[in-house]
């Protein structure tokens, strides 16, 4: 018992290595990253050029259409007529893919993320000005096997004139910890 309590001693004292390769990440301080402004244009829109696309783990928004950017986003964003959505990237797996899901919770009052599958839509979501929304990252492979990062996303304003969509993101960059407020 005393050499199981002196090897768990040193792994929570070691310095920290990166996040999502960490298996203990989850006993320490979530790692948190955020933007509070990001805007993305609907590849149909006018000066269509600007990114299109939200990926989860940066925050931050890419251009899916560019050679080096494809496959590495998490939601698509789509415009049809004045109504936006996301649309997940779609994965080989199903248990792969990026989900989605419609907070009755204020951004700002928004503490976890559910880490239930099937709490998350993996199809086309309505974007909803105002509305706050939680989110898990397409999966990807670290040194301790798959992982999913977790985040929330309020959208600021939607402009069908411009087809732009501005929203907010916080992410939890360890791997498999839904926190998203400092303890």
């Amino acid at each position: 018992m005393r050499r199981f309590l002196l090897i768990l001693a040193a792994a929570l004292s070691a310095p920290a290595v990166a996040a999502c390769d960490d298996p203990t990440s989850f006993l320490r301080e979530p790692t948190l990253r955020s933007d509070s402004a990001l805007v993305l244009r609907a590849p149909t829109a006018p000066g269509a050029d600007a990114p299109s696309a939200f990926d989860g783990a940066g925050p931050s928004v890419v251009s899916p259409e560019r050679p080096q950017f494809a496959g590495q986003y998490d939601f698509a964003l789509r415009q049809s007529g004045s109504t936006f959505h996301f649309v997940p990237l779609e994965t080989p797996t199903r248990t792969g893919r990026p989900g989605i899901l419609l907070s009755a919770t204020p951004y700002e009052k928004i503490e976890e993320a559910s880490r239930r599958r099937s709490d998350y839509s993996d199809s086309t979501v309505v974007l909803v000005p105002g509305a706050s929304y939680t989110y898990r990252t397409r999966q990807y492979q670290s040194a301790v096997g798959p992982c999913f990062n977790y985040g929330k996303l309020k959208v600021l304003a939607l402009d069908p004139a411009q087809g732009t969509a501005s929203v907010q993101a916080l992410v939890n960059l360890n791997c498999d910890d839904e926190r998203l407020t400092a303890d």
